[in-house]
């Protein structure tokens, strides 16, 4: 996949670490900007970004626009700063398939030993992957036993 100027892009989640001497109390949305290269597409092609790995939940576009990339902020946003991973979605892709992603990683990564891990995240993926083939159930999201 390439973008108007011929550059080849991936046409996967963007995801970019920057260091935390970097990220030390600057604004994500400058953070984005200006360290980042920018949403492709411009700010208003963003959905949200998850700041700080897979295990922090997504800051949708209003809030990102604010809150700095610091442990009490992001905390008082409802989020983290984790592994400090910021990972963006926008437009193109959605936030569907990277959360789906996510959940074929944390299936991967399961050592699969205990029963709530075993069979919580074979049930997320399959329920995720129906989501991202259209093929989910308003039952799949509050019933972890509807398949």
């Amino acid at each position: 996949m390439s973008d108007p100027s011929g550059v080849r892009r991936v046409a996967n989640v963007e995801t970019v670490a920057v260091a935390p001497t970097i990220c030390r109390r600057i604004p994500l949305r400058d953070l984005i900007e200006m360290h980042c290269g920018g949403v492709i597409g411009g700010w208003d092609n963003l959905l949200g970004i998850i700041p700080g790995g897979s295990s922090v939940p997504v800051l949708p576009k209003h809030i990102c626009e604010q809150v700095l990339m610091d442990f009490d902020s992001l905390k008082d946003a409802q989020s983290g700063l984790g592994t400090g991973a910021v990972i963006g979605m926008d437009k193109r892709r959605g936030i569907v398939t990277p959360i789906a992603r996510f959940s074929h990683f944390c299936k991967h990564e399961s050592s699969g030993q205990c029963t709530p891990c075993r069979g919580g995240t074979t049930w997320m993926m399959k329920m995720m992957d129906r989501m991202v083939q259209g093929r989910a159930h308003h039952r799949d999201s509050g019933n972890r036993h509807a398949s």
